[in-house]
């Protein structure tokens, strides 16, 4: 086999390489939106967010860190979108008697994986935001306008598609070269 030969091989088995991970999926979610950030003790309040799949079927879940002791409650544990698909999530948070007069702040993760039939490996995708924050006062709170911030998003399909578009320039450049030395 002449060098050229072997050149053109490997970047064939980079690119079957690379092509056999998993389907490239992107995942964007908006940040959860309260309906109010200020709560009594012993009052909950509800909240939404919206999670986009792009070009394959996901299964998503979601979860908080750091809002202890507050009480968090999806009405979904898990969901399974379609693709193309939209869906708004909705829960409850709920302060509880006890709770320390303060600002709550914490972190907002949601993991999905494609949704497959057969083996293979499934890579899962996180999207993590700040959970807005959540102040318990002592009296009652004013409202306060909430603004939509613009969905988080995950570049893993950008940065696959840019591998793809720098080998097949590769694999043309070599070829290129092979048909100038015949």
């Amino acid at each position: 086999m002449n060098n050229s030969n072997f050149h053109k091989l490997g970047i064939i088995l980079i690119l079957a390489i690379l092509m056999s991970f998993y389907p490239v999926t992107a995942i964007s979610a908006t940040k959860p939106i309260l309906e109010r950030e200020s709560l009594l003790r012993g009052e909950s309040t509800r909240f939404h967010f919206m999670i986009d799949a792009s070009s394959y079927p996901l299964s998503c879940s979601y979860s908080t860190s750091g809002l202890d002791p507050l009480v968090i409650n999806f009405d979904e544990q898990k969901v399974d979108m379609n693709a193309g698909e939209s869906k708004t999530i909705y829960g409850t948070l709920s302060v509880p008697a006890d709770a320390p007069l303060k600002t709550y702040d914490g972190m907002f993760n949601i993991n999905c994986e494609p949704l497959s039939a057969g083996g293979g490996s499934k890579i899962v995708q996180t999207v993590t935001a700040y959970f807005p924050s959540v102040s318990v006062v002592e009296k009652a709170p004013t409202t306060i306008p909430i603004e939509e911030k613009a969905p988080a998003t995950s570049y893993s399909s950008t940065i696959f598609i840019l591998i793809i578009v720098i080998i097949v320039i590769i694999i043309g450049y070599f070829f290129k070269k092979e048909k100038k030395k015949k």
